[in-house]
């Protein structure tokens, strides 16, 4: 719903669909206990709030202010009864007309339903069973709620926006200047979050309109705009739904029509166009108005195409005034960790820890560039459906993408810069055209993935036999990978000849979620001899003095639960700590023990780890120990193994050698 302020008050000026329930909307049964719903959510949303009116971030106007929906509920009534005393003082003439129109136009109405009439049936006016006037006071909160999450249920009717309210400045989005927008553009580009097309453009990419645009903005009464999403989420998942919702949908929008409203007066412009035809085509059908509506304004048009991708899970491509903005709400389809049984997947969700998606952290962001693309549909129509000029970057990209090669040897061969074909890849992944993985190599090891859809084996089977005609069926290609212990994918391709077509066949597997890799992860593990020669080393320094009566420390925990470091030794890993009250106070008495230690993050190791490190590596060849620091940040038990050689350019060779040859000293192992 699309609402608007003026001077009038309140209007709701444009809905869709026409006709809500007959599309399938059925509003979602709440419970009377209070406790099952969480109307808060679990996030605030503050990077999409607008913070010009020092309005506070992420409160629902529900929230803030109960007496004034109270207001406004007895205005409503009091309107109503108004409007029914002239309601019945009217009807008798109104029947008389309603039946000569009928009398005079019979032929003509024949062919529509008496619904399309909406002189003929007042519920016809009405919207959710609610008078547009009821809804258009009710979606208008006051100004020092605007500019924030507006979340508000009646009815069993969740209505989820973000109003827009002008400044007191007369402006709609506070400028700043020229060298801070800079600064914000260059921090922009050099951070993933949402696409580039989804977001408001900068402040400073707006110029004040002359000619037309200047005589609108002089007829302009508006001091607000809102558009309203209705939600029907299932009341089990309320708090969720309604969160994603508005992170990915609702507060993109509304600040992108807010920078286009303060750029060219759009918003406004666009109402006024709804209001003309509304008022032009009045007492004609329903279905008559509506294709009116969306063939003249651009903002009906977007309304509409917005609810029919969003609704059906679909990315909203939309074009407002000459900007495309891409919307949706991401799909869940890969996953680092196995969900349980009863939690439905999409088909062909794939497992790995290698996921680049929405959370992914800031140092995956960063090792994309390393990684490999892997379409999702056939070139040739990625490049149509995306409507992109064969000739340009962007089709040379997709045309040349080659699950073996990472986004960096692509951008040499093609001479391209690495930062655009990231950026050109996060754009596939976004519109669900690919993928990210690691390069496939015939010498990684590859499992059937413990999500494999294999409800579907049966159906896939023909397309696998129609795309690799030599290779064997479906179902015998998956048991090669699967019927014994896991080994590397080279033993299972007959000659050098086959290498391509079997390559080509494992991108397929991956990319329906048949197959995952399988990935190494390995930590550095400092045995007790090793911490004992490091202590001595600093007892003949002089650095540290060795207490033999002294077995025990004490740590206060009564105002802090974080383990701390005491005298240089570390809390964890070579100590067990066991509970004490004493005088009060909340005691951890940890006793020495001699196992052995595994540091999870030796790139941030203290001083004494350092040390216990240098002897892990003591004695090894020079070209072994270089390979060593260049891996040594990586053995945090995150970094797979096989991602850590692309990143530093080390052979495999290289790293089994070392491997080898520090054995007592890693632990490792193996998973998606």
């Amino acid at each position: 719903m699309l609402v608007i302020t003026t001077h009038n008050g309140p209007q709701l000026v444009f809905h869709y669909p026409p006709r809500p329930k007959e599309n399938g909307y059925q509003a979602t049964p709440f419970t009377v206990d209070d406790d099952l719903v969480d109307s808060d959510g679990s996030t605030t949303d503050e990077e999409y709030s607008s913070d010009d009116d020092g309005s506070p971030d992420g409160e629902t106007a529900d929230e803030q202010d109960p007496q004034t929906l109270l207001d406004l509920l007895d205005e409503h009534d009091r309107k109503k009864a108004q409007k029914d005393t002239k309601r019945l003082r009217q009807r008798g003439s109104k029947k008389n007309s309603v039946s000569s129109a009928k009398r005079t136009g019979s032929d003509r109405n024949s062919m529509f339903s008496t619904q399309d009439h909406a002189s003929e049936d007042p519920v016809v006016n009405k919207v959710f069973g609610f008078d547009p006037e009821f809804l258009s006071e009710i979606m208008t909160p006051p100004k020092q709620l605007c500019n924030a999450r507006f979340e508000l249920t009646v009815d069993d009717i969740a209505f989820l926006g973000l109003p827009i309210h002008i400044n007191d400045q007369g402006e709609w989005r506070a400028f700043r200047s020229k060298k801070s927008a800079r600064s914000r553009h260059s921090n922009a580009a050099s951070t993933n979050g949402s696409m580039t097309n989804d977001s408001a453009p900068d402040d400073s990419d707006h110029k004040s309109s002359d000619g037309a645009d200047s005589e609108s903005e002089e007829g302009n009464t508006m001091t607000m705009f809102h558009v309203v999403f209705v939600m029907n989420p299932p009341i089990v998942e309320y708090g969720y739904r309604i969160d994603e919702m508005f992170h990915y949908v609702v507060s993109r929008l509304s600040l992108v029509l807010r920078y286009e409203q303060a750029k060219s007066n759009y918003v406004w412009n666009e109402a006024q166009k709804i209001l003309r035809v509304k008022e032009a085509t009045e007492g004609r059908p329903l279905y008559e108005v509506y294709s009116k509506l969306l063939a003249e304004s651009s903002l009906a048009a977007m309304i509409s195409q917005c609810f029919t991708a969003i609704s059906a899970s679909n990315i909203a491509n939309l074009q407002i005034n000459d900007k495309l903005v891409s919307l949706q709400i991401p799909l869940k389809n890969q996953f680092r960790s196995i969900l349980p049984k009863t939690t439905p997947v999409l088909a062909g969700s794939y497992l790995s820890s290698t996921c680049i998606d929405e959370d992914a952290t800031e140092e995956e962001e960063q090792d994309m560039c390393y990684m490999a693309i892997i379409l999702l549909d056939t070139p040739e129509k990625i490049i149509t459906d995306l409507k992109t000029d064969s000739g340009s970057p962007l089709a040379s990209f997709i045309e040349n993408i080659h699950p073996t090669l990472s986004l960096q040897k692509l951008a040499q061969n093609l001479n391209f810069d690495t930062n655009q074909l990231i950026s050109f890849a996060k754009h596939l992944i976004y519109w669900r055209r690919a993928r990210a993985i690691l390069p496939l190599q015939t010498r990684s090891v590859f499992i059937v993935s413990p999500m494999a859809p294999m409800s579907k084996v049966e159906e896939n089977m023909r397309i696998f036999r129609q795309m690799f005609p030599p290779l064997p069926s479906l179902p015998s290609f998956l048991s090669l990978l699967s019927n014994s212990k896991p080994r590397q994918y080279m033993t299972i391709i007959p000659s050098k000849d086959h290498r391509d077509t079997y390559l080509d066949a494992l991108a397929w597997l991956i990319r329906y979620g048949y197959v995952t890799q399988l990935l190494t992860f390995v930590w550095l593990k400092i045995p007790n001899r090793i911490k004992l020669a490091v202590e001595e080393d600093l007892e003949r320094e002089g650095l540290t003095k060795r207490n033999k009566d002294n077995k025990f420390k004490f740590t206060d925990i009564s105002t802090d639960n974080t383990s701390k470091e005491t005298d240089g030794i570390q809390s964890s890993g070579s100590t067990v700590g066991m509970r004490r009250d004493l005088n009060g106070h909340d005691i951890i008495i940890e006793e020495e023990e001699d196992d052995d230690t595994i540091l999870l993050d030796p790139e941030r190791a203290t001083a004494v780890e350092r040390r216990w490190i240098s002897k892990v590596i003591k004695g090894q060849p020079p070209e072994l120990v270089a390979v060593f620091h260049k891996l040594l940040k990586h053995l945090n038990g995150k970094t797979p193994l096989e991602l850590m050689m692309v990143k530093e350019n080390i052979s495999r060779h290289d790293v089994r050698r070392l491997l080898q040859n520090i054995n007592d000293y890693i632990i490792s192992v193996k998973h998606w």
